[in-house]
């Protein structure tokens, strides 16, 4: 259980600054206002939706460690991308996949946590 919550926290602290300096980068990087603010918080919100379509095709394909290897990966090419790009389209694009990387961990993650629990 100590290994399972060191990883998760080993993922969501320094994941965490993408959501923290968000507004931030929209402001000062992409020179956007708040409507640019909300077109990249929904893209990142919209994990919700692209990781459950995607996650029960990769459970049948890959096991528990590639899940968070693959989607440790995607979020840090999204926040790496984010970082870089000055195109507002492009930074969406990316917060795309990196939102469906802190749903694909955090839920493998909160799966791995669960399992060996008693009913």
């Amino acid at each position: 259980m100590r290994r399972i919550q060191w990883r998760a926290a080993l993922f969501v602290l320094p994941a965490s600054t993408l959501w923290a300096l968000l507004p931030v980068i929209t402001d000062d990087h992409l020179h956007q206002g708040s409507g640019g603010y909300g077109l990249l918080l929904a893209a990142l919100g919209s994990d919700a939706v692209a990781g459950a379509l995607v996650l029960g095709r990769l459970r049948k394909v890959l096991t528990g460690h590639q899940h968070l290897l693959l989607s440790g990966l995607l979020y840090g090419f999204g926040a790496l991308a984010t970082a870089l790009s000055t195109s507002l389209p492009i930074v969406a694009v990316v917060s795309v996949g990196a939102g469906v990387g802190w749903l694909i961990t955090l839920s493998t993650l909160n799966t791995a946590m669960q399992l060996p629990l008693p009913r």
